[in-house]
């Protein structure tokens, strides 16, 4: 019987720079969806830089099949759902795939750094809406820089469709405070 020597994995992976350099922060993998949108310099590169963010990001079955349909939608191909509803964990990505979509919705043209994101359906130049729950007064809005114009989600201007005062749901929240209490913080709407 003959017996043969696994090779150790560190002489078989190659890490990526910033890991092996012990300069990978947390930031990188906390992703601020609201701060991407708004084009923050202080966003890590990685995150903030669509090529940059596609080279660094492995597309998964489902997040392919995720960027497929929603830029066929945008090109105007039928037979998707153009209603998605992303449901994970805490930490199941939800954050990094709405930055995808944000980056492919923007700048399609970065998928192509990739081999496997060649392929997708290119809309061309497309209307990009983020709801940042985080850094959003549901009562005051968000006044949007270089306008005198506040932002207000759509559901604080319809009322809501649960018990309570008009406008508000559940114990006095306003909708869009349900809402974001349901559905998480983030959401982005392309079209």
């Amino acid at each position: 019987m003959t017996t043969t020597m696994l090779r150790l994995w560190t002489d078989l992976v190659k890490l990526h720079p910033d890991v092996e350099s012990g300069a990978l922060t947390e930031s990188v993998f906390a992703i601020d969806l609201g701060a991407i949108a708004a084009r923050d310099p202080n966003v890590p590169i990685v995150n903030r830089d669509p090529e940059a963010f596609f080279r660094s990001t492995y597309l998964t079955a489902d997040l392919r099949k995720l960027l497929d349909e929603v830029l066929a939608s945008l090109v105007g191909k039928s037979g998707y759902n153009r209603v998605l509803k992303l449901r994970t964990p805490f930490g199941g990505r939800k954050s990094h795939t709405l930055a995808a979509l944000l980056h492919a919705a923007r700048a399609r043209k970065a998928l192509n750094v990739i081999p496997e994101g060649r392929s997708f359906a290119d809309p061309g130049n497309v209307a990009v809406g983020v709801f940042d729950g985080e850094k959003f007064d549901a009562r005051d809005g968000k006044l949007v820089e270089q306008t005198s114009v506040k932002q207000a989600s759509s559901l604080l201007q319809s009322p809501g469709k649960m018990p309570g005062p008009p406008g508000h749901g559940a114990r006095g929240r306003s909708a869009a405070e349900s809402h974001s209490a349901r559905c998480g913080r983030e959401h982005l709407c392309v079209h």
